[in-house]
């Protein structure tokens, strides 16, 4: 064998004996070091809660009592779990909840001037039930303008049909339909401009200072914005008024429109996704609200929750998914096991 052959195989040898001793003397280390209470235990596997992922034993740790985990540090780690789950997943541009004691729960952004979309329609509904002595009363449609844009959602009415402003307040509350708002605004405020100006000296009579209106609908006009503050503050007026809370809790309706010697009915079913049941914040029961959405609005939600004989006010403005952010809002602060639940099995919206 040659000298070089008889070299490598010398270097190999020892190689291997200066890596078993490295590995005796690393064992003969942790075996002084690892704390007895860790000695013997179970394999640990990876458990997600929402977006924290922490270790559990397989079974239940040994106790030792330089180890032993008390019930208010559990209590603690669940509450930084619940925390940092709300935080990871909460996306909203603005956000504002009250109670009706006037203690705020949560304030994100609240004063930042954004576009309400279709909870104007609030401030519509609200104007007509001011201004109209007999809902049941039948009121001619006049020419509509300003709500037949793309994608605007409509009922469809045309000049002259007949239609009573308790049906127009369906279309407008339960379906959001936007000439269903133009008519309640030309028959109240006898123009566009007319309404706008009806609207805005509302709104400096609540405090909403931040707010400018001139659409009866919200569809997007640069002039035409507010602040999750005072959304909130429009929520508690409408809210007030226990017929507009009665249309915006109906879940379905038949309404009629004459038109000529023709007579048009509608069923009409509620657009409310709590009212639907597809979202719910388990320990509070839903009172009323209204969605919004435009493309540069984003998603916006004015909604009431009752918890507890106490009124809490949420206005949600500029996210992807603003009854998703309602309710885990919600359960942030009242029920954070179902947040726990809630967010480690549905999607994040970004994802």
């Amino acid at each position: 064998m040659s000298r070089r052959k008889r070299g490598m195989i010398l270097w190999i040898i020892l190689s291997m004996d200066l890596v078993l001793a490295m590995a005796v003397g690393i064992y003969v280390f942790f075996s002084e070091w690892i704390p007895e209470c860790l000695k013997g235990t179970p394999p640990y596997r990876a458990v997600a809660s929402g977006n924290v992922i922490s270790l559990e034993a397989e079974s239940e740790l040994p106790k030792s009592p330089l180890n032993q985990i008390t019930p208010s540090e559990i209590t603690a780690a669940i509450e930084n779990n619940y925390h940092d789950n709300f935080q990871s997943c909460f996306q909203a541009e603005a956000a504002y909840v009250v109670d009706e004691y006037g203690e705020v729960l949560f304030a994100q952004n609240e004063h930042s001037k954004l576009y309400p979309a279709s909870t104007t329609k609030m401030m519509t509904a609200y104007l007509a039930l001011m201004y109209t002595e007999d809902l049941d009363a039948w009121i001619t449609v006049d020419e509509l303008t300003g709500c037949y844009e793309t994608d605007s959602w409509l009922i469809y009415l045309k000049p002259g049909d007949r239609i009573s402003m308790r049906d127009l307040l369906y279309a407008l509350l339960m379906c959001s339909y936007n000439d269903a708002a133009t008519a309640i605004a030309m028959e109240i405020g006898g123009s566009l401009e007319g309404f706008a100006e009806m609207m805005n000296t509302q709104l400096a009579e609540i405090g909403a200072e931040e707010t400018h209106f001139v659409t009866p609908h919200g569809l997007h006009d640069e002039d035409h914005y507010t602040t999750a503050y005072d959304l909130n503050l429009i929520l508690q007026m409408a809210c007030e008024v226990e017929s507009l809370r009665e249309i915006m809790m109906t879940e379905e309706v038949t309404i009629e429109i004459y038109r000529g010697d023709e007579t048009l009915v509608y069923d009409l079913e509620n657009s409310s996704f709590f009212l639907k049941g597809a979202y719910d914040v388990p320990t509070m029961e839903y009172v009323g609200g209204k969605t919004g959405y435009t493309e540069k609005a984003g998603s916006c939600l004015a909604s009431v929750f009752e918890y507890e004989d106490t009124w809490y006010y949420s206005t949600i403005m500029k996210t992807e998914d603003a009854p998703y952010m309602t309710t885990m809002l919600f359960d942030y602060y009242f029920a954070p096991e179902e947040l726990a639940a809630f967010s480690a099995t549905i999607p994040l919206m970004r994802d």
